[in-house]
């Protein structure tokens, strides 16, 4: 869990968490994810490997500089070597041994998902699991003034929502639960909207007039 100090007047926060101090590897969950909160649970990091965290504060009209920039390293334990069940242990029936024939890498184990004879492949056109394009008919987003307003059914709750110019580059990446969300363009023109859930993606265009 990273904490930081409230800040006065703010609308929202901004959370980056990178693998490199200069911040030119962001992990995708966290590039500039918006909270409300002074607080943000990190989670998918590596167990003692060194991450990097900063946060800028969003108000009305303008967004601030980055904090300072701290240091995230999640604890793991030591392996035992004298534990049979201990990952690291030759003797082990690991799952991520290449010899055993339930390693998941396996090309051999009937239960790789990457297997691409295997029908619940992701990347199979005939897995029913695979990642499908969400129906216009479930998304109502458009502009009002400086907001852009995004309804959606229930059905596709949880749901990833990402903002980006015509170049490309991530303004917004915000986690949303709600049937309606409203997100603060910083400045007026054409955005790229992007919505990401587990029943699948859909990516429109939106033109903000302040």
């Amino acid at each position: 869990m990273v904490k930081w100090n409230k800040s006065t007047n703010q609308r929202y926060y901004l959370v980056e968490v990178a693998e490199d101090e200069n911040f030119t590897t962001i992990l995708d969950n966290y590039n500039k994810l918006e909270t409300t909160t002074n607080s943000q649970e990190v989670r998918g990091l590596t167990a003692g490997k060194e991450y990097f965290c900063r946060v800028s504060v969003g108000y009305d009209n303008e967004v601030s500089a980055v904090s300072n920039t701290i240091k995230i390293t999640l604890e793991g334990d030591e392996p035992d070597p004298d534990d049979p069940d201990d990952p690291e242990d030759p003797d082990d029936p690991d799952p991520d041994d290449p010899d055993n024939p339930d390693d998941p890498d396996n090309p051999d184990d009937p239960d790789n998902p990457d297997d691409p004879d295997n029908p619940d492949d992701p990347d199979n056109p005939d897995d029913p699991t695979a990642i499908a394009n969400i129906d216009n008919n479930e998304i109502n987003l458009y502009a009002s003034n400086q907001s852009i307003i995004i309804n959606c059914n229930s059905e596709i709750l949880p749901a990833q929502v990402m903002l980006y110019d015509l170049s490309g580059r991530l303004i917004l990446n915000k986690n949303i639960t709600n049937n309606q969300t409203e997100l603060q363009a910083p400045y007026k023109g054409l955005f790229i909207v992007k919505i990401k859930s587990s029943k699948g993606i859909i990516t429109q265009k939106v033109t903000t007039d302040f």
